[in-house]
């Protein structure tokens, strides 16, 4: 709908304008067709931006590479409804980390409370500093590179263990299935990585360790050669993903984010 005001009916972004509507109707036999039209019905609409700017939220604490520090606070990529994350490393036992909403001010922010797990558990908002600080998160136990979820929607967070480094194999690369020979991926930051190589036609797959088929990274049903989500096999327990597919002979380069859990491949 907003779409369509926007573009069929000419409307203005985030300007208020009147839209009249009624329903017409058609019956139609063996006889003459009956037409009706229903009342005017005039509705006062403001359609929104084609773009829309959700504001970011951040991480931080002295279990980050950044520690308490609200003006370097890390800010984490949106990805659905209310759903921020963010690849970072953690430090591990006794350290702690929160969320805030505006760099250099300790509110709004969100902690947990004492049900909240290192991995998983309740956020608790604090709207702003007249309202006592609640609980902060407590690191892994092991210090590590961690995929860290805040759903600012539902008031949940998520924190799992993710790769520090990558491998590509598959009969698409130079390193077939190979898993002890995988060709290793540049690691941009946490959670990123590049790798530029040669492909030919087939399929691939991510692995954390050489020598090991899992913790491996493979995709879904909906991924293209180009572009998809990229599925996790933590343990040998769990099924394998799909693999991905190449998109044919040449070079390309390959960009993993397991921020967002997808791939992009292009070709050079």
């Amino acid at each position: 709908m907003n779409n369509m005001i926007l573009g069929v009916f000419s409307g203005i972004p985030d300007a208020l304008s009147t839209f009249e509507f009624r329903v017409t109707s058609q019956l139609s036999g063996s006889g003459a067709a009956c037409t009706k039209h229903s009342a005017v019905l005039s509705l006062d609409i403001t359609p929104y931006s084609q773009v829309v700017i959700v504001p970011p939220i951040y991480l931080l604490g002295d279990a980050t590479t950044i520690g308490w520090d609200n003006m370097k606070a890390l800010e984490m990529t949106h990805l659905t409804g209310g759903q921020f994350a963010i690849v970072e490393h953690l430090g591990g036992a006794g350290k702690f980390i929160k969320f805030i909403a505006d760099r250099g001010a300790w509110a709004p922010q969100w902690g947990t409370d004492a049900t909240g797990t290192w991995d998983a558990g309740p956020m608790v908002y604090r709207p702003t500093e007249s309202v006592p600080d609640p609980a902060a998160i407590p690191s892994p136990a092991d210090e590590g590179d961690f995929w860290i979820m805040a759903d600012t929607a539902n008031l949940v967070y998520q924190v799992q263990a993710t790769s520090a480094q990558l491998y590509l194999i598959g009969d698409a690369t130079t390193a077939g299935w190979d898993n002890t020979k995988g060709i290793e991926f540049t690691k941009v930051s946490p959670g990123i990585f590049t790798l530029t190589t040669n492909l030919t036609a087939g399929g691939m797959k991510l692995l954390e360790v050489l020598g090991q088929w899992a913790p491996q990274w493979g995709t879904d049903a909906s991924a293209t050669p180009n572009f998809g989500n990229l599925v996790y096999r933590p343990t040998e327990s769990v099924p394998d993903p799909p693999s991905l597919t190449s998109p044919g002979t040449g070079t390309f380069t390959i960009e993993a984010n397991l921020i967002t859990k997808t791939f992009k491949i292009t070709a050079k």
